[in-house]
């Protein structure tokens, strides 16, 4: 697993945000998709009856669920299907 991650570290493509304006929306995106993530699932365990502290704990582990994502957009990108 540790290689996995090092593999697809190493073929990040950083030089494709070429401009302010691209770094911006890159942030914006990822900063939208974490609270909106940690908020569903905060929000779906204290529904369920969870305290407020295990509902924070399963908001917060759910932002790093993300492995087969990642094994898919490497395979994706392997095969040609969507670009870098």
């Amino acid at each position: 697993l540790p290689m996995f991650f090092t593999y697809s570290g190493l073929n990040t493509r950083l030089d494709m945000v070429n401009s302010a304006t691209l770094l911006v929306i890159a942030l914006g995106i990822l900063i939208v998709s974490i609270l909106a993530k940690f908020g569903a699932c905060y929000a779906a365990a204290r529904l369920s009856g969870q305290d407020n502290r295990t509902a924070l704990g399963i908001g917060a582990l759910m932002n790093s669920r993300g492995l087969m994502e990642l094994i898919i957009i490497n395979i994706g990108l392997q095969k040609g299907i969507i670009g870098p």
